[in-house]
């Protein structure tokens, strides 16, 4: 028996577009889950941005905007939406202790439909922020998985193992508790090469997996 052949021809769409800021990078990072969209803009108004918008009766009702906290932090880069939750990544966050330095974090927010806000959930996202972790780019790549809580994988993919193994990369993941975050593993999982730069991209699955 030949295999069955389906032709899928795309058509322009009639909506209006969204637009972002000249020079913000606006969708540089998106995601669509049915008529609600999340866009990433890293540069926008130099600390970085994501809007957030609806679609309903034949428009985009007006966006609603997520900053990021510092200058240069890259907020923004990387999202992921599902069911009423977002993550953000900035890459090149620096850690709490050293904001000039640049490890990158990831941010997880719900939205409230009663006061119609992203309310973020928990502390911030962030790597072991160990030496070898530093310009690693944690953020990079994010995406949500929805277990009995939620969980996230959060790729770092500029990660090094040590100094004479540079960018192997490494992908971290988290299971929420009721006001925090767990890591799902003791030790992140490695690129097994130099400049292998594993985490790059990342997703998971609705079930968590």
């Amino acid at each position: 028996m030949s295999p069955t052949t389906y032709v899928i021809e795309w058509t322009e769409s009639t909506f209006p577009p969204v637009l972002g800021e000249e020079g913000s990078g606006f969708a540089s990072a998106l995601a669509l889950e049915g008529n609600f969209i999340a866009v990433g803009a890293p540069r926008d108004n130099r600390t970085g941005a994501v809007y957030t918008s609806v679609f309903s009766n034949g428009d985009w009702l007006l966006p609603r905007k997520l900053a990021g906290q510092r200058p240069g932090d890259g907020f923004g880069s990387a999202v992921d939406l599902v069911e009423g939750r977002l993550i953000v990544g900035a890459p090149l966050e620096g850690p709490a202790v050293n904001p000039m330095l640049e490890v990158g974090t990831a941010y997880f927010y719900a939205f409230n439909p009663s006061m119609g806000e992203w309310e973020q959930f928990g502390p911030t996202l962030r790597s072991d922020e160990d030496i070898a972790s530093l310009g690693g780019e944690f953020g990079a790549a994010v995406a949500i998985g929805l277990s009995d809580l939620p969980r996230v994988v959060v790729g770092a993919p500029r990660s090094n193992v040590n100094v004479d193994s540079l960018e192997n990369g490494r992908v971290y993941t988290f299971e929420a508790t009721e006001t925090d975050w767990e890591s799902l593993e003791e030790t992140p999982m490695f690129g097994k090469g130099p400049y292998d730069k594993f985490g790059s991209a990342v997703d998971m699955a609705k079930d968590g997996l």
